[in-house]
């Protein structure tokens, strides 16, 4: 009878268990763990099909409160360190979301000192922020969480697509921030709406591509697990068509980008 390939390979495996001593040759014979071509094919896009690269699937709310400082820090002056301005001041746009996500983490995960020096040390130096382009994916939440004659107003102004003089200096993530502040356990979260309300939902930020794709290329090179986790579970990123269509029209600014962020990547260490 004749044998075919797998038959000769399977064969002269057996043979060299066989001589090594290996205890577990039945096991190796048995017809009923071996699997064809197309059993090993379906099997692959099953996995595939049910599960996704590169996710989070755990929880690092419990290590060390000094690697949120440390990867915040260097976010920030990654950011800061951009040569191209719009590229900067979209990414810029993360920064406070993103503090106030971290912060809210580490009171979960017990490190309420740690968290309020966090919270303090990076607040101050924060941006001021553009709503029109960052604000809850939810959009339209209901106006009775939040304080009349603040964020209420600028909601509405927002969507009205006008800023009247009754608007308040403060944006919605600069209030927001303030009421984080005031707030020193995950227990308290739930009596204040507004922060209630930023919990509920993912986070919408609207990038141009040149802008992802810096944040990516940094992400993957430098970036802490717990940094990464927290943008996979609250932020929803946007592709800014607007942004995109313009750059369709720069042929050489994506020749720019590439470059400066290369350049930025290699000064890391």
């Amino acid at each position: 009878m004749k044998r075919t390939r797998n038959d000769a390979v399977k064969a002269a495996v057996t043979s060299y268990l066989e001589r090594r001593n290996y205890p577990d040759i039945d096991f190796f014979n048995n017809s009923s763990t071996s699997r064809s071509a197309e059993e090993m094919a379906v099997a692959t896009i099953v996995q595939y099909e049910s599960s996704r690269a590169n996710s989070i699937l755990f929880s690092c709310i419990n290590n060390d409160p000094g690697h949120y400082d440390v990867q915040y820090t260097r976010l920030v002056s990654f950011i800061k360190e951009i040569n191209i301005e719009k590229v900067k001041n979209e990414l810029l746009g993360l920064l406070t979301p993103l503090l106030c996500h971290m912060y809210l983490e580490m009171l979960r995960g017990g490190h309420g000192g740690a968290a309020q020096m966090f919270l303090k040390r990076h607040s101050a130096t924060l941006p001021q922020k553009d709503l029109s382009y960052h604000q809850p994916i939810d959009g339209n939440l209901p106006s009775a969480l939040y304080r009349p004659n603040s964020l209420e107003q600028l909601f509405n102004s927002l969507q009205n697509g006008t800023i009247d003089n009754e608007t308040p200096e403060k944006d919605y993530m600069n209030q927001l921030l303030d009421d984080i502040g005031s707030v020193y356990t995950l227990q308290e979260v739930e009596s204040r709406p507004s922060i209630a309300a930023f919990r509920s939902c993912k986070y919408d930020i609207y990038l141009s591509q040149d802008a992802l794709n810096m944040l990516k290329a940094y992400l993957a090179k430098h970036s802490h697990v717990l940094l990464i986790q927290v943008l996979q579970t609250w932020f929803h990123i946007d592709i800014n068509s607007d942004s995109k269509k313009n750059s369709e029209d720069d042929e050489e600014q994506p020749e720019d980008v590439n470059a400066n962020c290369e350049e930025k990547l290699n000064d890391k260490h």
